[in-house]
């Protein structure tokens, strides 16, 4: 078995359907469309951020009673939450649109962006008049709950652009003219187009179903999302990522934006009940979150004083970037990706902190989260920041004792393997 100790991994790494299911990984992150959700979502991370502080502040400010919920100080503190994550689509819009023009390689990104953004305004029927018939802004789907109708908006109207440019339909200024002002000439038709297309949309799905798109596609997304999210949806999520990921495959970035619009629905709704001074909801679509949450850790603890050079050289190098929930030096360098002994244990414990979540949650022995925070932080650190709730760290920090229990036997079949190599010792061949 030591002669051909990295013959099975060998043969793993080239198994014709991890091969096909790596392809397909990549596809999946090259295509125009999907690439540029992961863009637009990555490029307003700082803006949800900024909402995050704001969130973070007030709540700690509440915390040591220096603040009221819904006092001046408290509401001027809330603001960049109202109009950074409130008004998160309209954002998302415009850079995903922005991206997605860059793609197609059209002759003013920008201009297409603003292009999607008007589109988006339209067929969310943001405008509208009160009784008094004066006009005022309907800001329903501007949130998380919007996100849906913002990748179909952006598909569409930027293919829209698409099909004219490449045709010249378009009025065209003579040469020498400012950049400026010739972009905004070629994108005239282009954008009359998009607004009677979704204007026209809109009309249309007001007059036959009595509701806009985005209440439309809601309605219909409702029962698949509802069982993709529901609690055994997101285990079967989970299990999904953990198998991805062992076969190196970056399963939460294909997945996560596909669940980040419910995720953001589901954020801004605790938070409205949070200021409310109301109780939280458990989502299980927030599950999302808790998956292998303290990631290698337990393996760098079971690998410090490893008598394999190998492992105990990967675990220490190892560690703290696993603090940080950086765990490419263990994956790899261990490894763990194509490593059937550890990845075992890995989709185990992946599916077991996501489980330990569930019941505490469910038992109300955790905060539910309200405030999102992504970013490499501690351990502990960013689980405390999703609620505010101290015994998220604890909790964390208890999860990693469990999963070392789970690793253990795994660890201790692998360790052996790796010191009979470092010291030459044949083992007798299985027939």
């Amino acid at each position: 078995m030591t002669a051909n100790s990295n013959n099975w991994q060998d043969r793993m790494m080239q198994n014709k359907y991890l091969v096909a299911l790596q392809n397909f990984g990549k596809k999946v992150s090259r295509n125009k469309f999907v690439s540029s959700i992961m863009g637009g979502v990555q490029s307003i991370l700082g803006i949800m951020m900024v909402s995050a502080f704001a969130q973070v502040a007030c709540a700690a400010g509440v915390l040591m009673k220096l603040i009221e919920k819904g006092s001046p100080v408290y509401n001027a503190i809330y603001t960049p939450y109202n109009f950074c994550m409130a008004l998160l689509s309209l954002w998302l819009c415009f850079s995903m649109g922005n991206i997605y023009a860059k793609k197609h390689e059209l002759k003013s990104p920008v201009v297409s962006a603003m292009t999607s953004v008007i589109s988006f305004l339209i067929i969310t029927d943001a405008v509208q008049l009160n009784e008094a018939g004066k006009t005022f802004l309907n800001t329903s789907f501007f949130g998380g709950t919007g996100m849906i109708t913002v990748f179909i908006t952006v598909f569409v109207s930027i293919n829209i652009i698409k099909f004219f440019e490449k045709r010249n339909l378009t009025f065209k200024l003579p040469k020498g003219c400012p950049e400026a002002l010739i972009s905004s000439f070629v994108s005239l038709v282009p954008l009359l187009v998009n607004i009677i297309v979704f204007a026209v949309t809109t009309a249309l799905f007001k007059t036959y179903t009595g509701v806009i798109f985005p209440t439309w596609i809601m309605k219909v997304l409702a029962i698949p999302f509802g069982a993709v999210t529901s609690v055994p949806g997101m285990f079967l999520i989970c299990l999904v990522m953990a198998i991805f990921t062992c076969c190196g495959v970056q399963g939460a970035m294909i997945i996560g934006p596909i669940l980040l619009p419910m995720i953001m629905q589901s954020l801004e709704q605790n938070a409205a009940l949070y200021n409310a001074g109301q109780p939280l909801i458990y989502f299980p679509v927030l599950l999302f979150y808790c998956f292998g949450v303290f990631g290698v850790i337990p393996l760098c603890f079971l690998g410090w004083n490893s008598k394999s050079a190998q492992i105990k050289s990967v675990c220490r190098a190892g560690i703290v970037p696993a603090m940080f929930t950086v765990n490419g030096v263990v994956m790899n360098g261990l490894p763990v990706l194509y490593n059937p002994i550890l990845m075992i244990p890995y989709i185990i414990c992946s599916l077991f902190s996501t489980l330990m979540y569930h019941f505490a949650f469910t038992l109300k022995l955790l905060t539910p989260m309200w405030i999102y925070v992504t970013g490499n932080t501690p351990l502990g650190i960013k689980e405390y920041l999703w609620s505010m709730d101290w015994r998220h760290i604890v909790f964390a920090w208890l999860l990693v004792i469990p999963a070392m229990v789970i690793y253990f036997p795994f660890f201790k079949a692998y360790e052996n393997q790796k010191i009979q190599e470092e010291l030459n010792i044949p083992e007798t061949a299985e027939e």
